[in-house]
């Protein structure tokens, strides 16, 4: 029970950029997750980056919106078999709610690379930005019809050994609270979705007022597109 906007999706299809024919699955699994997201702002250009030591994916706000991924991280998926496009699903959705929610500051994924980019921030709130990225990124993922449920903390622990990241880093959370607050994300973004396919029952079931309460509840954590959409439809109904 959705609807797509043609006039959104037109602006957010002016902002996705042409692949390689190498990396195109990439770039399609962007897009798609962009168009979930469902609002006007066009997303950043997604920039594959090649032999970046210091870099794993980023979104960097200035001075036109982008976001970076290593080739690397894109390696690192595919060893997850038939799970490598729910992995990639994830960090890119991850990176896009950074843009989304305006955490212009806290645009790395999973590390804190460059002390610039902890500027005027705490470990406490930079935690509550990654945890919530973490959380929305892997709801619209779902949204998006990607499976990310159970990925995710892995992929977040095969990132650390590849990268051969200290357990610690300086003003950013120890290694195990990042992967244990990436679990608490996940349950919260599983809650979540439990509670969509809900929604969508009591929706087609004609229980529109049932519905209704069920996506407002929604809206005021995960807001989106399709639940936006729906809870309208519920409404009006």
């Amino acid at each position: 029970m959705t609807k797509t906007f043609c006039f959104v999706e037109l602006l957010l299809c002016l902002g996705i950029y042409q692949a390689s024919a190498q990396n195109k699955h990439v770039f399609d699994v962007y897009q798609k997750l962009a168009l979930t997201f469902g609002e006007a702002r066009i997303p950043p250009e997604l920039v594959i980056v090649q032999g970046k030591s210091d870099l794993i994916a980023q979104y960097v706000p200035s001075p036109a919106p982008t976001i970076r991924l290593d080739q690397k991280v894109i390696d690192i998926c595919q060893t997850f078999g038939k799970d490598s496009t729910h992995a990639l699903a994830a960090i890119l959705s991850h990176e896009l709610v950074h843009f989304y929610r305006r955490h212009d500051w806290c645009g790395e994924f999973a590390f804190a690379l460059r002390s610039q980019s902890l500027k005027n921030s705490t470990n406490n709130t930079r935690m509550a930005y990654e945890t919530q990225a973490d959380a929305e990124g892997l709801f619209n993922a779902c949204l998006s019809g990607y499976k990310p449920f159970g990925v995710y903390p892995k992929l977040l622990t095969k990132v650390y050994e590849t990268y051969k990241r200290p357990n610690k880093i300086p003003n950013y959370p120890a290694k195990q609270e990042r992967i244990e607050s990436a679990k608490m994300a996940e349950q919260q973004a599983t809650g979540g979705y439990a509670v969509f396919v809900v929604a969508n029952s009591w929706l087609q079931l004609g229980e529109y007022e049932m519905a209704a309460q069920h996506y407002d509840f929604l809206l005021k954590k995960f807001p989106s597109r399709e639940v936006f959409n729906n809870a309208g439809v519920a409404q009006l109904l």
